[in-house]
């Protein structure tokens, strides 16, 4: 039986759906499909990354992996609806199972990294779309609907046609535009502190701009989520809650973020705009992927933006430089000797001072956070201070806090074996000061390794109390 040529069936075409269906799937093509270093990445180009990682992607996410394959389909049995002569017809089956497989994809795929933050943009919204639209224009042209001329079909495809090269063009200026370079109005010398404020990012994502990266920073102070991280002239920070008055304020609006449901996500762009006394000064867009300085660690980036602008007195900068470099008194260790007797990381300290369990980093106290740069490896409390031994490769360093957070002694030990591992065995605390005796160890000793070498030294801290 002969098939019935495009003149046979020009009765029963409809006239608008196929070509809204091209419409839509071209405009899928070149509108936004998800978020990228540079901005945002093309549906075409979405799919083409797709054909490109299928021999690896078949085995992880098979179901996205063929998604893209279903674009033959479609063409397939767009192209049996345009007005030509010989063609056959289309199948509504087949362009059905293409659209159901594609939601399914979507439903199955999301929240998979690999695509992103798609649903967020056109592109693949539209492309769904035009699988639908096709399959009602199959339908009803396998169900007899009437339709209109050939002429009038083939101006509409036409038309259709001229419309995708539009879009197509808009799509591809609009994905060469970059984003404006940056803005500063002025700059503005010794500032002690600023205060970051974000908006636009879910609390479990990481912002560029985040702690961590602060803590790199120069400034005395920063504010931050309702709290004041105030830096100590021998590194670390005393996290406080409260907010200190500040002039100048940093303010990061996300504005896309990748998901990851296995973890806290990654922010993709953000625009750090920069205030002093209520004036914008100062505005920059980042983006993931992006390169300055030979390295591409964006929040570090945004960072030297921010001081660029914001500028830190040089005098407020904390280092070992800041430290009292203190004697060592070395003592005999005993033949009996049992390092598991001085593994206390906490000694003589009420249950409010605890340490932190996922970071050796951070000391906590119902009044402040000590935050350090190097593992805390013991911790000491007196009446009026809290003693903080930190490891080190070329020594020991010792802070010693007052009860209220302020930095009342910050000094270093050098010892002559290299190690960041140190027990505190003993520690006294008087009006002058404090006295402490720690060994120094390799990583593996213990009591049934005593031929791991060990040093034991006695280290006196003379201070005046906190003012």
């Amino acid at each position: 039986m002969n098939q019935p040529t495009y003149a046979d069936r020009s009765d029963s075409v409809p006239p608008l759906l196929g070509p809204l269906a091209l419409v839509c799937w071209i405009a899928s093509l070149f509108l936004p499909a998800m978020s990228a270093p540079q901005g945002w990445i093309l549906g075409g180009e979405f799919a083409v990354k797709g054909l490109m990682t299928f021999p690896l992607a078949i085995f992880f996410s098979p179901l996205l992996a063929l998604a893209p394959l279903t674009n033959l389909i479609f063409l397939g049995n767009l192209v049996r609806l345009w007005p030509l002569e010989n063609l056959k017809s289309a199948n509504a089956t087949w362009v059905g199972r293409a659209l159901l497989f594609n939601c399914i994809a979507l439903v199955v795929g999301n929240p998979n990294p690999a695509l992103g933050d798609v649903v967020k943009y056109p592109a693949m919204w539209l492309w769904l779309l035009s699988f639908v639209l096709l399959y009602i224009a199959v339908k009803r042209s396998e169900l007899g609907h009437s339709g209109t001329s050939i002429v009038i079909l083939k101006d509409r495809w036409k038309l259709a046609v001229a419309l995708s090269c539009a879009i197509a063009i808009v799509g591809l200026t609009a994905r060469t535009m970059k984003f404006p370079g940056p803005t500063i109005s002025r700059t503005v010398s010794n500032v002690e502190g600023i205060e970051i404020r974000r908006s636009g990012v879910p609390l479990r994502h990481y912002p560029l701009l985040e702690d961590g990266y602060l803590r790199q920073s120069n400034y005395k102070f920063f504010v931050l989520d309702g709290h004041t991280h105030e830096s100590l002239p021998g590194g670390g920070w005393i996290i406080r809650p409260g907010v200190s008055p500040v002039r100048s304020i940093v303010h990061e609006a996300v504005e896309s973020y990748r998901l990851d449901p296995g973890g806290p996500g990654e922010v993709q762009r953000s625009t750090v705009t920069i205030y002093d006394g209520g004036e914008i000064i100062a505005r920059k867009t980042f983006y993931q992927g992006m390169i300055e300085d030979g390295h591409g660690w964006v929040g570090a980036i945004a960072l030297k933006f921010v001081q660029s602008v914001l500028q830190p007195g040089s005098s407020l900068a904390s280092g070992e430089s800041h430290r009292a470099v203190l004697p060592v008194h070395s003592l005999d260790l005993p033949s009996d000797f049992k390092l598991t007797d001085t593994k206390r990381n906490l000694l003589g300290c009420p249950s409010s001072v605890v340490l932190n369990p996922n970071d050796w980093r951070e000391l906590r106290t119902l009044q402040w956070s000590l935050q350090t740069k190097e593992n805390i490896q013991a911790v000491a409390c007196g009446e009026d201070s809290v003693l903080v031994v930190l490891g080190n490769d070329t020594g020991v360093n010792v802070d010693v806090i007052s009860l209220d957070g302020r930095a009342v002694l910050q000094a270093r030990a050098n010892v002559s074996q290299h190690t960041n591992l140190y027990a505190l065995e003993d520690a006294r605390a008087s009006k002058s000061g404090w006295r402490i005796r720690l060994v120094s160890h390799r990583p593996g000793a213990s009591i049934d390794r005593p031929t791991v070498p060990m040093e034991r030294f006695e280290i006196a801290l003379e201070s005046k109390e906190p003012s």
